[in-house]
Order: structure tokens, then sequence, then C-alpha cells
């Protein structure tokens, strides 16, 4: 027999072992998308892209090989000593029975089911290597595909592009195989699932085998709390193999043993043991069974069995490794990481208050991953520290450029500060369109954290509007400069005189085009990117000395901006409070 929290425990160390790999994997696909370029025509990317994938699998496909290779020596370090101890349970019960059970070195038969066991185990884990490489490289090329679709239509800017396939990719992790049906196996869940059936078949195969020696019938199966309801129905009672004793039911056609939904099939952590009348007593006794099922635990007023409570648990640790897969990924790529940092703080308060509720145990190393260690937890909490510490600071702009009528100084005020309370009440960006006066034009438009979209009432509006009578204005949340797609609307729209954006730390930027330069949005990227990437090197060590990448992508964004307005001969200017 193998008790319920053996079998529990003994993904653990693989689960951590693949886990390593799949965050690597996440890592390397994020730094290629962000050195990938997407600013080629459509048959080049094409060819690239499928140049890409190749190499991305090789690599794949290096990493998991070496993986399997340790996990393999672990796996029959694990089947062997799992075989062992399911045994040496059984044999004391044969014992008391007056049976002697043959030592599992000395039997040929149980050797060759044991060898099997790990022969079959090892063949899953190869699978999920070659399944996770072709799964992964597909995830790699529709992160392509979806990346350069949306640049190329203008839907979003690159880094946003970048940004939302990097946190679906951290979201989600490494896919390891997808079915017919379109359900997913992602590489955590695949890994303890192949462990925990892998190990606890082969043992279930070893009783067998000596039950079959001992002429045993009867057998009593484990039961433990937390079960899935359908198991709870046939958990801790007795059964009989051959489905032929007239007091107890069959054991396959009840328990589900030998398919996949059943005893000791996918994640099942129950096993068996064997069971004599009038020597054997039933491990548990009807009032216990029912405890286990029993609503014991609260949380937020709600009654829950343990079943439900570890679920909930369970959830709440896949949120934590979730951010913090965002955290590492984001970081690799010298990404935000603000969103993320704000997630694992508030699903870690989570985690306390529903263990401090429901008085569960805390297994704090079901909430890590690799790549995230002391330094990263110390950075995440330095960041919380710091956001704290600027979030108090006032924004009241000094608006004095727009050269117009002198009571259009306080309106252009109250629209400043209106977009801010904004953002720092809702965290996302609003747009305010103002006319000559600094009072509203048309209605304002609110987004996400990143962008503002423009509605059709807006570009009608722009389109009929004179020129240079419209004044642009909206916040960055991160306090950062213009984006491609903000210097866009000035260069396309001549009925807009200034774009102003005002950062949440009171940083403010002004845009004119003027008599200078219009290109398209293209071209926009173009020189864009071409200035960021050349500027690249220089603030990618002020990231590594200062690890603040608020701070460090406010001031590239604001050379960039310097660079392609002095290229296309703009006005451009940036006050810091």
């Amino acid at each position: 027999m193998l008790r319920p929290t053996y079998i529990d425990n003994l993904p653990n160390n693989l689960v951590d072992l693949y886990s390593q790999a799949e965050t690597d994997i996440i890592i390397d696909i994020a730094r290629r998308l962000t050195t990938y370029d997407f600013f080629i025509p459509s048959a080049e990317h094409q060819f690239r892209k499928l140049q890409d994938m190749g190499l991305l699998y090789d690599e794949i496909l290096k990493k998991l090989t070496a993986t399997t290779g340790i996990a393999k020596e672990q796996l029959e370090s694990l089947i062997k000593e799992a075989g062992a101890e399911t045994l040496k349970h059984d044999d004391s019960i044969y014992r008391k029975a007056g049976k002697t059970p043959t030592p599992l070195d000395s039997n040929p038969a149980m050797q060759l089911t044991l060898a099997a066991g790990i022969k079959k185990t090892n063949s899953l884990f190869e699978n999920l290597t070659r399944t996770t490489a072709n799964t992964a490289t597909k995830q790699f090329e529709n992160a392509l595909d979806r990346i350069y679709m949306q640049i190329t239509s203008g839907a979003f800017d690159y880094n946003s592009s970048i940004r939302m396939v990097v946190k679906d990719l951290a979201s989600k992790g490494v896919a390891t195989v997808q079915y017919s049906s379109g359900h997913i196996d992602y590489m955590e869940v695949a890994v303890r699932r192949a462990t925990v059936t892998g190990v606890n078949q082969t043992a279930a195969k070893l009783q067998e085998a000596r039950a079959d020696e001992m002429g045993s019938d009867l057998v009593e199966t484990t039961a433990h709390a937390g079960a899935r309801p359908e198991h709870q129905l046939w958990q801790g009672k007795i059964f009989s193999r051959s489905g032929k004793h007239p007091k107890y039911p069959d054991f396959v056609s009840s328990t589900g043993y030998g398919t996949g939904e059943g005893l000791c099939g996918w994640n099942c952590r129950h096993n068996f043991f064997p069971y004599f009348e009038g020597i054997s007593e039933p491990a548990y006794n009807k009032a216990e069974l029912e405890e286990m099922n029993a609503k014991n635990y609260t949380y937020n007023g709600q009654a829950m069995t343990e079943y439900e409570a570890t679920q909930r648990q369970r959830h709440i640790e896949r949120q934590i490794r979730k951010w913090k897969r965002e955290y590492a990924g984001m970081e690799a790529v010298g990404m935000p990481t603000d969103e993320s940092i704000s997630k694992i703080s508030a699903w870690q308060r989570t985690q306390k208050d529903f263990i401090k509720q429901t008085g569960l145990k805390r297994q704090t190393e079901r909430e890590q991953i690799p790549e995230f260690g002391k330094s990263q937890a110390g950075k995440v909490s330095a960041s919380i520290k710091n956001s704290a510490s600027k979030s108090g600071k006032g924004s009241i702009i000094d608006n004095n450029k727009v050269g117009l009528k002198d009571n259009a100084d306080q309106n252009f005020e109250k629209a400043f500060n209106k977009a801010v309370d904004h953002g720092k009440k809702t965290g996302n960006e609003c747009l305010l369109w103002l006319d000559a006066n600094g009072m509203e034009v048309v209605k304002v438009a609110t987004g996400n954290k990143d962008s503002v979209a423009i509605n059709q009432e807006t570009i009608d509006y722009l389109m009929s509007a004179k020129e240079n009578t419209v004044i642009s204005l909206h916040n960055h949340p991160k306090s950062s400069a213009f984006s491609p797609e903000d210097i866009n609307i000035a260069c396309h729209f001549k009925a807009v005189k200034e774009m102003r954006v005002i950062g949440h730390d009171g940083t403010k930027y002004y845009l004119e085009i003027g008599e200078g330069d219009r290109p398209s949005m293209n071209e926009i990227r173009k020189e864009y990117e071409e200035a960021k990437n050349k500027t690249h090197d220089k603030y990618y060590k002020i990231f590594i000395e200062t690890g603040d990448t608020a701070a460090t992508w406010k001031e590239h964004s604001n050379e960039i901006n310097e660079a392609i307005a002095k290229k296309f001969k703009w006005n451009y200017r940036r006050e810091i409070e």
C-alpha cells in the first residue's frame, strides 16, 4: 500500500526540475520575440519565422532531452522505492495471514513487472519531450504571427504587442500537448500527472502480482480527506478482485481500476491493500469516512469540504506562480514588471488570509518557480515600497505653453488634473480633446494601463476641424514619453496643434508637429525602433544597475522622442516637476 501523502509528494522534485526548463523556455521565447524584426514584408516574415521556429525547436528539444535524462534516473529511483514500500506494507498483512511472500529481489516475475513499469513511465516522459518541443514551437509561431498582425495593422504598438504575448505565455505556461478536442495540457500538470500515475500504477501492478501469488481475493482501498467526489464513493471500502465474493462488490467495476478516471488512474492518490476476513480490521469506519467529506472549512463565510478547500488553495498557488513567471519573463526582456509585482503581492496576501481562515498548512514550495529566488523577491518588495512612496506625490501642472487666451491656463490645469486623477484611481489612461481655451470638445475616452484608443466620433471631429485648433492631452501611468501611436495621431490629423502627456510622477511632455515632416505610421515605427536600438545597450546597463524598469524606460523613451523629433523637425520638450 502507498499512503495518499506518500503519493502526493512523489512529483515534487520532478516538477521543480521541469519547472526550471519551462521558465528557461519562456524566457528564451520572450527574448527571441524582442529581437525579431516585425517591420519586414509578409513574405520575408514567413521565411524568417520558419528559420526561427527551427532554431527554437532544436533548443527546446536539447533542453528537454537533458532534463528527461536526469528525470529518468529520479523516476527509476522513485518507482523502485515505491515498489519496495508498497510490498513492505502488503507483505506484513500476508504474513499475519500465515502466508510467505517471496522477496522482491528473488522474484523474477515481479522484477519484470517493475522493469515494465519503469519503461512505461520513462516512455511517458520521452513522449512529453517530443510533444512539448512541437507544441511550444507552435506557441512561438502563433506569438510571431499575432505580433506581426497587430503591428502591421496598427492595432497595437510594438511594446504593447510584445507585452501582451509574453503575458499570455507566462500566464499559461509551456504547452506540452494539444488534443483534438482543443484541450491543452501545460507542463506542470503533465509532469505531475505522469509521475503520480506512472509510479502508482507500477506499484499497483506489483500488488496485483503479489495478490495472485498469495491467492488473495479481497482488497481494501485507502481513503483521504479532499478526495474527488466520484472517488469518495468507493474509498475506504472492501472489494473482491474476482467479483465472485457474495459479500463484497466487484473491485474493477466499482472503483474503475484500470481506467484513467478510476482507482490508480490519472493523478489518483488512492491505493489498495490485502484484506482477510476474520483477521483484518477495516482501516476506516463509517464515521471516519463521513468526517473526511464534511464541510469543516470556512472561507469568507463559505463552508467547504477539505477537497474544496485544497482546490481553492491550489488555485491561489497557481496564480502566484503565474505572476512570478510573468515577472521573470518581463524582467528578462527589460519590460515593465509593475503589474506582476502588484499581482504577486495581492495573491500572497490572499493566500495568507486563506490559510488563516481555513487553518490549512501553507505549502510554499508549490508557490515557487525557478528564476524567482530571494533576489527577485527582494526587488518585488522594494518596488512595491517605491511605488507606494511615489503614489503620494502631487501633480500640479504649470500649463503655459499654448500661448492662447489667459483664462485657458486654468482650464488646461483642470484637464491635466482630471487625467492624472483618473489614472491614479484606475491605473489606466484617459484621453481628452481640448480647444484653444482648454475646453473639452468631444467625450473623454478611457483605455487600459498601456493605451487609449480614439473612437469614431473623435476621428470625425478631427477630420472636420480646422488646422491647429485642437490639443490632445492624456496621462501615462508609467510616466514615459510619447509612443509611436501617440506620434502618429499628431502627424495624421492636421487639426492637432499640440499633443501633451502628463506622467503620474508629474513629468510633462509636449509635441508639436508645426512645419515639420508628417511621416506614415510605418516610417514612425521604423525610426522609433532604430532610435531605440541605438540606445538599447546604454539603458540596459542602467536597468541592470538600478533594477528600476519604469524609470529606465522613462529616460529611454525621452531620448527616443528627442532623436525622432530632431530628424523630422518637430518641437518636442519635456518638463520634470
